[in-house]
């Protein structure tokens, strides 16, 4: 009986690790998006549109938008530190109301660190569409 009891468990928890629904629910899926390599390359939509500055060393200077193919992205981490503060919107003009659109931003405390992430849902599921580094 025992030994039917723990097959019974760890059947239940390889389905919940399998069925997990990183869609439903944008906090889930960031945290996947942030720490899975190969699930981030996924749900990028490449190429990927990235907005920046011509010269990082001339700040407020001209602004270009590159396009990144899946083969030059690198892992994004997401991760925070003590030099930046997140923060998630419902949407790209930074109100809260329910929508199909997510704005992840990294605002630097002191540092003038601007990076924002725009996720939309496409077919169901969370896509990051568009990367801005504007930031000095």
């Amino acid at each position: 009986m025992k030994k039917v009891t723990l097959f019974l468990i760890a059947i239940i928890q390889c389905s919940w690790l399998l069925c997990q629904d990183y869609d439903s629910n944008f906090d889930t899926f960031l945290f996947k998006f942030a720490t899975d390599k190969e699930f981030q390359a996924e749900r990028i939509k490449f190429p990927l549109e990235f907005r920046t500055w011509e010269n990082p060393e001339e700040i407020g200077g001209e602004i270009i938008t590159k396009s990144i193919e899946k083969a030059h992205w690198q892992h994004d981490y997401l991760y925070a530190n003590d030099n930046y503060r997140p923060q998630i919107y419902d949407n790209f003009e930074g109100k809260l109301r329910e929508s199909d659109e997510r704005l992840f931003q990294w605002i630097g405390v002191e540092t003038g660190v601007n990076v924002k992430y725009f996720f939309k849902k496409l077919d169901s599921k969370w896509f990051l569409v568009k990367k801005e580094q504007l930031g000095d």
